[in-house]
């Protein structure tokens, strides 16, 4: 298992706790095969409720899948738009509207979408990131002001779009070096200022500063691709998760992540921008 004592202790400095005990970021918690494998081999997607419950898609295939966190079946529906079939790519959970939020996996500009959880039936909102490739990698549901952040596969800039589609610019996540970080894959909104990036066939999650995409820490995960992301605070409480999504093998894997530094549905947080602002050097 993977550890990275230097976040522990400066998250531990943000929240208050003791560093007595390590936070160990990267440590696998969970591997599940999902109950439905993908017929093309590939799937990117994961999210989750605030009841436990996981959803995924798989590739080109217009379909939503709902698990237990043990990878039990609990639901197949159909995606469809006006009666017409959608493939999602990646996918996040608004525990605001009881909804997901999704973008497509085939078509450039990629569309943007509402998804009802309990029928499949699909919304379009708005075209999101206009980029060289149409799978979405990376999309997430933001519950600090209700917005979107969406990526393509392998890119290096993520976009941020309000929920009626209003673009609000986007980042460059930065590496260590503060180059441009590049092969961004799934992407979860943290607490306060965090901003979590997978990296494609990398074995690594990035967190960068969701205002400017400034690197603060990276650690390396138990798999190799880690596609889609999304923060489960339920399942393993009081420990905190993140789910990754590996594109090829059908699984998802939940690693652990620091205590507060990430919600259901992306909800508020309640660490303050400024305590952010006053500690974020002990990162550099």
């Amino acid at each position: 298992m993977k550890r990275l004592v230097i976040l522990g202790v400066a998250l531990s400095a943000i929240l208050g706790f003791s560093t007595t005990v390590q936070a160990a970021p990267g440590d696998e918690l969970s591997t599940i095969t999902v109950a439905v494998p993908s017929p093309s081999g590939i799937g990117v997607s994961v999210a989750a409720d605030c009841e436990g419950n996981l959803y995924y898609t798989n590739y080109t295939s217009p379909f939503l899948h709902k698990i237990a966190a043990d990878g039990s079946l609990i639901a197949t529906v159909p995606l469809t738009l006006a009666g017409t079939s959608v493939t999602i790519g990646e996918m996040s959970w608004d525990n605001d509207r009881g909804i997901l939020w999704g973008a497509g996996d085939t078509s450039i500009p990629v569309p943007v979408y509402q998804i009802d959880p309990v029928t499949g039936d699909v919304t379009y909102m708005f075209d999101g990131m206009s980029d060289w490739l149409s799978l979405t990698d990376g999309f997430a549901y933001d519950g600090h002001d209700g917005t979107v952040w969406h990526s393509t596969d392998v890119s290096t800039r993520v976009d941020h779009f309000a929920a009626d589609g209003t673009p609000l610019g986007s980042i460059t996540p930065l590496d260590a070096a503060g180059a441009p970080l590049g092969s961004i894959s799934g992407l979860m909104v943290g607490t306060g200022d965090l901003f979590y990036c997978g990296r494609n066939g990398l074995g690594e999650i990035v967190i960068v500063t969701k205002s400017t995409g400034a690197f603060i820490t990276s650690f390396a995960t138990v798999g190799g691709r880690d596609e889609g992301l999304e923060c489960d605070a339920v399942n393993f409480s009081p420990t905190l998760a993140v789910w990754s999504k590996d594109a090829y093998d059908d699984s998802i894997t939940a690693m652990e992540v620091e205590d507060g530094t990430c919600v259901c549905g992306g909800a508020p947080t309640a660490i303050e921008q400024t305590t952010w602002g006053q500690i974020k050097s002990n990162y550099r």
